[in-house]
């Protein structure tokens, strides 16, 4: 996994119809069971927040199913949608470079996401 992988670590060729030509800046990358890496692969589908949840972006569920979709087996050994509801159902800490004047905006990011899983269901 490349923890800090964002369209600043990807070199994309100048042609009409770009290809990606490499994918630069390994120095965090890791190798581990994607459930533990789960919350940095969700935020892959989100557009920029101090919590890195931002609101999703237009064909985030498709491009999550493509990337889900590489793992064989995937869905029957969890339901992603309510494990990421899980992630939400927990005390989060204040990242550093939150202030502290601006922590309940990091918290009502948090509570947004809540209320459109469960908006989404109801």
């Amino acid at each position: 996994m490349h923890v800090d992988m964002g369209p600043h670590n990807i070199i994309v060729s100048s042609e009409t119809n770009p290809e990606i030509q490499a994918v630069i800046d390994w120095e965090f990358v890791a190798s581990a069971p994607y459930a533990s890496l789960h919350r940095t692969i969700e935020m892959l589908f989100h557009k920029p927040a101090p919590n890195g949840f931002g609101p999703e972006y237009e064909d985030a569920d498709e491009l999550r199913e493509a990337f889900w979709a590489t793992i064989p087996d995937r869905k029957q050994r969890d339901q992603s949608e309510w494990f990421r509801f899980g992630l939400f159902m927990k005390s989060e800490w204040r990242p550093k470079d939150v202030p502290k004047d601006k922590m309940q905006n990091f918290w009502t990011d948090n509570i947004r996401v809540v209320g459109d899983i469960l908006n989404k269901y109801a």
